[in-house]
């Protein structure tokens, strides 16, 4: 029995022409959906209710969070007014609220991760969210709660929301997201490990921002460890500029002179940084899933990463880890690594091996699967 044609709405809450980990989720599921559509009969759209990034540049930093949320509650009825579709996909669930506007029955949303609602629980450092950004979080929820099923980056996230959130296992189901060829499109060839590690300026590499569950400190202090036994290897953060505080570390730790901050790159300045690194350093405090370490495999680089959230499903066997609060532990994987070149050679064949297990059709495959069983017979 074949199954009827079925439309599908893909709705995006952050800002055009911003890059980040959710556009490349909407480009990502909207290109493998499209790719799948011939055999599944489903027709995809995709709409975006946010302001634009260059609108959103025009107004004072410390209103932007304000109206960009606010926009977004007020303007959405009428942005989907008239928009009548089969399925609707929240493609961020920190714009959980948007659920509320839409058909309860037909709408999914994807939750990468809860951190906010973690930290206002207690169970996160970071500091507690003020009052309005827990007025954004909990409205969130509730749309989260009151959405037909929820799909999760990982099985951490999933748990995560079943004990914080409340949400019933029938409601959830996981789907990895995939490894996206915005990095790696394009690679012809990959340096071999000699060409990483024994050149002249050989560096380990981390990707990511200031805020606490990146644990950039972390980084700083797992490279100190480093610094005498490695005085050749450099430190890139890719990402944006350190904050005072981390500067100060840096200083106090002796290690300023060998870190270089690339800021802000460009999808082709990530790829570039990663088919050169001789390791990626990913100690994270907390993932909802982690691109990173996938990114890294597939472009041959070694990955020392935490074992915190949802890193352990995402690396397999294909990485060193360790919690990231044991940042002596960390520090012997990464001199493990750039050591002893079987070592290396060994992460990064078995890291060719993993990312096999991230690809857009299978991703493509589970969704559909997801929006099927919303649908209904």
């Amino acid at each position: 029995m074949t199954s009827r044609r079925l439309s599908l709405c893909l709705i995006e809450t952050a800002p055009a022409g911003l890059k980040g980990s959710m556009a490349r989720y909407a480009d990502l599921l909207e290109t493998s959906l499209q790719d799948a559509a011939a055999d599944s009969e489903i027709a995809v759209t995709r709409v975006n209710l946010a302001l634009s990034e260059q609108m959103l540049a025009k107004i004072p930093s410390r209103l932007r969070m304000w109206i960009h949320h606010g926009w977004i509650m007020l303007a959405t009825p009428l942005q989907l007014w008239g928009n009548k579709a089969d399925i609707y996909h929240v493609l961020d669930g920190s714009h959980g609220y948007v659920a509320r506007f839409l058909p309860a029955t037909k709408t999914v949303v994807t939750a990468h991760d809860i951190i906010p609602l973690m930290q206002i629980k207690g169970r996160l450092g970071g500091g507690v969210p003020g009052k309005g950004s827990r007025f954004v979080i909990n409205a969130s929820i509730k749309g989260l709660q009151g959405s037909s099923m929820l799909v999760c980056d990982s099985t951490s996230t999933m748990h995560d929301l079943r004990a914080y959130a409340g949400i019933q296992a029938e409601r959830l189901t996981v789907v990895f997201p995939a490894l996206s060829g915005d990095i790696t499109s394009g690679v012809s060839s990959l340096p071999g490990w000699s060409a990483r590690r024994h050149r002249g300026s050989a560096f380990i590499l981390h990707l990511g921002h200031n805020g606490f569950y990146k644990n950039r400190y972390g980084v700083l202090r797992v490279f100190s460890m480093l610094y005498t036994a490695l005085p050749d290897v450099k430190l890139k953060l890719a990402g944006p500029p350190l904050d005072e505080k981390l500067l100060a570390l840096a200083e106090q730790l002796g290690i300023h002179d060998r870190i270089e901050c690339i800021v802000n790159p460009d999808d082709a300045q990530v790829s570039d940084l990663y088919r050169h690194a001789s390791l990626l350093l990913f100690p994270s405090i907390y993932e909802g899933f982690g691109w990173p370490p996938l990114e890294a495999m597939a472009l041959g680089c070694p990955v020392v990463c935490s074992s915190e959230g949802s890193l352990p499903e995402v690396v397999g066997d294909a990485a060193l880890t360790a919690a990231a609060s044991d940042e002596a532990t960390l520090a012997e994987h990464c001199l493990n690594i750039l050591q002893h070149d079987e070592v290396a050679e060994d992460m990064i064949r078995k890291g060719h091996q993993r990312v096999l297990n991230f690809q857009p059709q299978q991703m493509a495959g589970e969704l559909i699967n997801v929006y099927r069983r919303v649908e209904g017979p």
